[in-house]
């Protein structure tokens, strides 16, 4: 009777072991997937967009924050309703604000670009600022993107000095980053404030 319970202690010890390996490396499928989303939202919009639909909500933390930037992200440039900024949360609560990390500094740019669609424009210029000082390299597309979006909300809110510094430094990034779609509408944006 004792052999057979300790047998038994053993085996179910071994399932433990199998299903939490088994359950790791589906999590690791599942953050490649997501990483190779990630990839082509820049390059293959509608693509990213297609894969994405057919990945399972993941299960965990790491995975989960991936998924809540990817989604924000997809909706966002398909102008899907965003009805509020749960999903986006759930990444701003995993990578925090402390430490500097692309997926922080897109989880904040994330957050400022549904604020400002829900007209929310206080915290979308503080999330807007969070992303520029948690991007670890200036030289990241969305960097530029996150001080087009900042330069607007000053606009719009007749702070021009402030919207001039902001656009000044989102050109110079521009032409670093060689986008001339960019560098214009910089140029178009600090000839109105001029």
């Amino acid at each position: 009777s004792r052999g057979l319970g300790i047998l038994h202690t053993i085996i179910s010890a071994l399932y433990f072991i199998v299903t939490l390996g088994l359950m790791g490396c589906n999590d690791q499928k599942e953050y490649k997937e997501l990483k190779t989303i990630e990839s082509l939202i820049e390059t293959d919009l509608s693509a990213a967009d297609s894969l994405f639909r057919n990945v399972d909500v993941p299960k965990d933390d790491h995975s989960m924050a991936l998924y809540s930037i990817l989604k924000t992200q997809l909706d966002y440039k398909y102008y899907r309703e965003i009805p509020d900024d749960s999903i986006i949360r759930i990444a701003i609560n995993y990578y925090g604000d402390k430490r500097k990390s692309h997926h922080a500094a897109m989880a904040w740019y994330s957050l400022g670009c549904v604020s400002s669609q829900l007209g929310d424009e206080i915290n979308a210029a503080k999330a807007y600022l969070k992303a520029l000082d948690l991007f670890s390299d200036t030289l990241v597309r969305y960097y530029m993107l996150t001080e087009q979006n900042l330069g607007n909300i000053y606009q719009e809110h007749a702070m021009n000095s402030e919207a001039m510094t902001i656009f000044s430094s989102c050109r110079n990034n521009a032409i670093r980053l060689n986008d001339s779609a960019a560098i214009a509408f910089c140029d178009y944006n600090m000839a109105k404030l001029y």
